[in-house]
């Protein structure tokens, strides 16, 4: 669970603001599913938009299948890929020593950390 006390500012990227994720995203993805032998492409991915990545795996691995890897080790797979190319695009190394990290955020710290904000406000 985040801690709200411990940081002076959070920054929600939904938008690309802070990086242009989504052709990351398809890159990632791409790759990803092509490793498994699901050889889809990033004009597939529009059946797929607004939808979370565990759920974009999901569908397709219902459409298309695959044997090797569960659907979170691909997941798993399509984040790597995605740091990687973050860190590619940025120049940046998305570890803890760097101070630079993704940190998932979940509703109730959504709303604790927006409640705070709003205090603040």
């Amino acid at each position: 669970m985040i801690n709200p006390n411990k940081y002076k500012a959070v920054i929600f990227d939904m938008d690309g603001v802070l990086i242009d994720s989504e052709p990351l995203w398809k890159i990632a993805m791409e790759e990803a599913f092509h490793s498994v032998g699901c050889m889809i492409t990033k004009k597939d991915f529009q059946k797929t938009v607004g939808l979370r990545i565990d759920e974009v795996i999901t569908y397709w691995h219902q459409e298309v299948g695959w044997e090797r890897l569960s659907v979170k080790d691909v997941e798993n797979l399509i984040v790597q890929k995605m740091i990687a190319l973050i860190e590619e695009k940025t120049g940046e190394k998305l570890n803890k020593s760097s101070g630079i990290g993704i940190k998932p955020v979940s509703s109730e710290n959504t709303k604790r950390l927006v409640k705070r904000a709003i205090s603040y406000g």
